[in-house]
């Protein structure tokens, strides 16, 4: 009997403990095709990779209870749709930062960052955009700060987003 090609399967406990225990009672062809059963590839690709005797050597899986079938999904799951860039903010003054002070340092922020981040910077600097007072810019800054420190270091991040500290 042939599996149908868009069948998918998956190993149990047992087919894992059997590939790392080595199991002598399973044959070489059979453990190179349990190997390979992976539950994200159908029958039809691992046909290819098996050869020939796949469809006997999955019946054969199945039979000793080393692999499974893997339900199909109830329906292929869409990615979702980004969200347009919500527009900027217009910025409110308040008693330490004029509004005008606050627009120029998000342009010189993005131009800053535009290197270290490339074509992410509008999503890693958009709580800098959207922020419409001198509290929310520091605190949006701080976060975008915690992210360089993991590629530049504490003390590199420090120094590169100084020229835009209020």
């Amino acid at each position: 009997m042939n599996p149908p090609l868009d069948r998918l399967c998956r190993k149990t406990e047992a087919g894992s403990a059997a590939l790392a225990t080595r199991s002598a009672a399973l044959p070489a062809r059979a453990r190179t095709a349990l190997i390979l059963i992976n539950g994200r590839e159908p029958m039809a690709v691992l046909a290819h990779k098996i050869g020939a005797d796949a469809p006997a050597l999955v019946e054969m899986l199945l039979a000793m209870g080393l692999i499974e079938d893997v339900p199909p999904p109830a329906a292929p799951l869409r990615p979702k749709p980004v969200p347009p860039p919500s527009p900027v903010a217009v910025p409110v003054a308040d008693d330490t930062v004029t509004a005008a002070r606050l627009a120029q340092l998000k342009r010189d922020g993005l131009h800053l960052l535009a290197p270290q981040f490339g074509p992410d910077v509008d999503v890693i600097c958009r709580p800098l955009l959207e922020a419409n007072t001198a509290a929310h810019y520091n605190a949006a800054l701080a976060g975008i700060e915690s992210k360089l420190a993991i590629y530049l270091g504490r003390k590199q991040a420090l120094r590169l987003l100084d020229p835009l500290r209020l």
